[in-house]
């Protein structure tokens, strides 16, 4: 297996969900480090700050302060969805690049850390951890504190960026600088807010193995692991090689012969590798054929019927076919005439006799026999298989006094 597969850890999903609060339980520990509301240095000057504003021991105590969001717009309900504007921003032609300045404090495990951005950002920024850059939403590596860049696709819309470059993060106090870009000199708003969580993987264990099963062409499949610990990355495989399938369940709609075979699961995340047992799925033909569960005459469709129920789905030629059915009366050699049979899986069959034969007399004792009916796999009815007619009855209940 180890020839043919090697999987390749991608949790940007899972983690993007603990990044917006969602997490699972026991299978990751997820921290807050920054919420959207966190108190920000800024500039607003326009002013070209160079480099030296990234970097830990620059002097901003003479910028403004205040609680996030931070910003200008004229309708804030996109972004008031997620938090308040709590600090007005200025927007001007002059400035197009508006600088941001925060610390927090770190005292989590490195093991199997990632770092998640969650932004609230119009139009785009680039993201400094202690000096270093470790992320951006719609800049480029290449850039100026003047260039311009396109905007968001909908305004208020969660930008989620894991930051790279994990060596900046230091254990105790961290300087955040982020630089955030308008569009075009001629924007109108701008708008910035940060909510940072830190996501320690856990090591991952097998607690359900998917077991083996044998079904029957045509059943439904489903081969399940259970799994403790996160976020997982789940890569099933088929007698070694792998298949399209990334959730916890392997799911057939209908088994076919092709799916027989040995299955596996390999569980990763950056921590952990572990596969399960091999659970072996046989696919086989089906034997057994239908049985008659009941035959009753005047079944509310009229005198002169007889509705069969079966155990399963026929098919419709072989259960229609009037040469499949005898009726006969009990110490009679004389078989009942019929004209016609239909058919539905809900229903069953319904012979319907003819009306001028002679041999039907109610509430007499009759007996159906039927060959050939076939269901929807091929398998056939068991020979000469009789099943007695009972009779429908309408009684009229009265309470005793």
């Amino acid at each position: 297996m180890g020839t043919r597969f090697r999987v390749w850890f991608t949790a940007l999903f899972a983690a993007a969900l603990a990044a917006l609060g969602v997490s699972n339980a026991g299978a990751q520990q997820v921290t807050t480090l920054i919420q959207f509301t966190n108190v920000w240095k800024y500039d607003q000057t326009g002013l070209e700050l160079g480099t030296a504003w990234r970097t830990n021991d620059y002097d901003d105590s003479a910028w403004p302060s205040g609680p996030g969001l931070l910003g200008f717009e004229d309708g804030l309900a996109p972004y008031q969805v997620h938090a308040p504007r709590l600090t007005p921003l200025t927007v001007s032609p002059a400035v197009t690049t508006f600088y941001f300045r925060t610390s927090f404090q770190f005292t989590g495990s490195l093991e199997g850390l990632t770092l998640f951005a969650t932004n609230l950002v119009d139009d785009g920024c680039v993201i400094y951890l202690n000096g270093e850059r470790v992320g951006g939403v719609r800049v480029p590596v290449s850039f100026n504190a003047t260039t311009t860049f396109s905007g968001p696709t909908v305004e208020g819309q969660l930008d989620v960026v894991a930051l790279t470059n994990l060596a900046a993060l230091r254990r105790g106090a961290n300087q955040l600088a982020v630089e955030v870009h308008q569009s075009s000199a001629l924007s109108a708003d701008v708008m910035f807010g940060m909510k940072l969580v830190a996501v320690n993987e856990t090591p991952l264990v097998i607690t359900n193995q998917p077991q083996s099963q044998t079904v029957t062409v045509g059943d439904p499949v489903t081969l399940r692991v259970g799994v403790s610990g996160g976020p997982v990355t789940y890569r099933w495989l088929k007698d070694g090689f792998l298949l399209p399938f990334t959730s916890n369940s392997y799911v057939l709609a209908s088994a076919q012969f092709t799916h027989a075979g040995n299955y596996q699961v390999v569980c990763t995340n950056t921590l952990t590798v572990v596969t399960s047992s091999v659970a072996t799925l046989a696919v086989v033909t089906e034997l057994n054929g239908p049985t008659v569960l009941s035959a009753v005459a005047d079944n509310g469709f009229g005198p002169r019927s007889i509705n069969i129920k079966f155990s399963e789905v026929l098919t419709t030629a072989s259960v229609r076919n009037t040469n499949n059915y005898t009726v006969t009366r009990l110490g009679n050699t004389s078989t009942v005439a019929f004209t016609n049979v239909l058919y539905s899986a809900a229903l069953g069959a319904l012979l319907q006799l003819d009306a001028n034969g002679p041999d039907w007399i109610p509430y007499a004792d009759y007996v159906v026999t039927i060959n050939n009916v076939t269901d929807s796999k091929g398998n056939v009815i068991a020979p000469n298989t009789t099943v007695p007619v009972s009779w429908a009855y309408t009684t009229n209940l009265v309470r005793a006094a």
